[in-house]
């Protein structure tokens, strides 16, 4: 963290994004995995023998984590090109262009564990190229041999914690770190330029490190041998007719190229019953039905499909009949952005847990309140709700906290109260030195026996004003003594 810090500040500190880029956090990455239940065709079929699970490190609010979101950003231009899709709509959308030729066959190539098989230096050097030699983005103001060590060591130096013990990956990309994709997404650009455009296929489309492919029956698949053959780490498995290609399934006929939406079985929605706002249920549907009109060739037959669905679900016909009416006279041209947006009256937000019995009191409320402000302002519902991945710890607690709103409690019994961005423990260590300029350090420094005891009274928020505000609230309502007058006359002006 150190090392990192100080060559931030060698080589960065009059850059633009420096302040973006600084980590105020000493947390290490989290391993954790999801469990793949996707391969098992039914829910019965699920055992612990044959599940697989999906590694994933989590480095949200890490040490490199604001450096890699940057970077991540920066280096986006770098990944796309003509092959690749940004979701399923668009690989629905551009099949069905596609004219049936008997002489043809549809494939698709998978990746075999891209992300931990990026070869990564090779990666960094093929950026280099493009941004120093090639021009194809902006530089990123520094020299070229500085911003290879940079993302060098973004890319290479993952420190992540599992079950309280601290590892660190030595090869490849991690799975969930901001600049994995990216670069993952930057090499296979590199392939595609290099393979494909000579090759010209039929038609070939790329959602990271799925490929769906057409080419000519009985002919040796050159493409596919090529692929293999560039680089020893990457290697690709084929599929020949496949029936689906991400969320869309695919009915190839002599006459033309039909899509659906593709759906697992016994995958129903959170039943009717669920203790989930009725808004979410509605959106749902929406969401379904909005998927199935941009995918499916045939939507009313989607439509009964839906309908089916969420009737096992619990879900009452009226309720979702309504549902579909509204979806159906909706303009397609219309731009679903809240009214509110637009108004010129004051907007509050009332956050309140969810409760059946809190959603019919909620609809009196915003009655009275209206009535109460003569309709001059707005008010709106955020229901807080609990998810049930929330009960279990799938994660290590993060063991050094930031952005947080602190209490010190000297053994005389003065207070302070204080905030910071960066690592909590780091800052009360520098309000025990004596010799530091905080407050407490003062404080110490004139009672050389007293001892301060330290704890953290609120998460705050990662925007600078907003934390300055939440600590105002809390020195207003402590009023502890330490806090001098000064620094809450700067709170009242933000």
């Amino acid at each position: 963290m150190k090392n990192f810090q100080s060559f931030l500040y060698r080589n960065f500190k009059n850059h633009e994004n420096y302040k973006e880029i600084y980590p105020s956090s000493h947390q290490a990455a989290r391993f954790f995995s999801s469990a793949k239940t996707h391969k098992f065709k039914n829910i019965e079929d699920i055992n612990l023998q044959d599940l697989k699970l999906r590694p994933i490190i989590d480095q949200t609010g890490s040490c490199f984590y604001k450096a890699s979101q940057v970077l991540s950003r920066y280096l986006q231009p770098l990944s796309n090109n003509e092959y690749n899709i940004k979701d399923t709509l668009t690989f629905a959308n551009s099949i069905k262009d596609l004219k049936f030729d008997s002489n043809d066959e549809d494939v698709s190539y998978d990746a075999i564990s891209l992300f931990t098989s990026i070869p990564v230096k090779d990666t960094i050097k093929y950026i280099c190229d493009q941004i120093y030699r090639k021009k194809m983005i902006p530089s990123f103001h520094t020299k070229e041999l500085i911003f290879k060590n940079l993302i060098t060591k973004l890319a290479t130096n993952c420190i992540f914690s599992f079950n309280k013990i601290l590892y660190k990956q030595i090869d490849g990309c991690t799975m969930g770190g901001p600049l994995s994709v990216v670069l993952a997404n930057i090499f296979l650009t590199k392939m595609e330029k290099e393979i494909i455009t000579p090759q010209n296929p039929i038609f070939y489309k790329r959602y990271v490190d799925d490929i769906y492919v057409r080419r000519k029956k009985e002919i040796e698949d050159v493409l596919f041998q090529e692929m293999n053959n560039f680089h020893q780490n990457i290697k690709f498995t084929i599929e020949k007719h496949p029936k689906k290609f991400l969320d869309t399934e695919i009915v190839i006929t002599e006459e033309e190229i039909k899509t659906k939406v593709f759906r697992k079985p016994n995958n129903l929605p959170a039943h009717w019953s669920s203790k989930t706002p009725k808004r979410y249920k509605r959106n749902a549907i929406n969401i379904d039905l909005h998927r199935a009109k941009s995918i499916s060739s045939n939507f009313q037959e989607e439509i009964r499909i839906i309908t089916k669905k969420y009737l096992l679900a619990g879900y009452p016909k009226r309720f979702i009949t309504s549902v579909i009416n509204d979806f159906n006279n909706k303009d397609d041209n219309e731009v679903i952005i809240p009214d509110w947006l637009f108004n010129q009256k004051e907007s509050y937000v009332i956050f309140l847990p969810y409760s059946p019995e809190n959603e019919t009191f909620a609809k009196r409320l915003i009655t009275k309140l209206d009535h109460f402000t003569n309709d001059l302002c707005i008010f709106r519902i955020i229901w807080r709700t609990r998810n049930i991945k929330s009960l279990f710890s799938a994660k290590d607690k993060v063991e050094h906290v930031s952005n947080v709103i602190y209490l010190g409690k000297c053994s005389c019994g003065e207070e302070y109260i204080g905030e910071t961005d960066r690592n909590v423990e780091i800052r009360w260590k520098e309000h025990g030195n004596a010799s530091h300029n905080s407050n407490p350090s003062r404080h110490l420094n004139k009672n050389i026996t007293h001892e301060f005891e330290w704890k953290v009274i609120k998460y705050a928020p990662r925007n600078n004003i907003k934390r300055k505000i939440l600590e105002a609230f809390f020195v207003s309502s402590y009023k502890p003594k330490l806090n001098n007058q000064v620094e809450m006359r700067q709170y009242k002006k933000i």
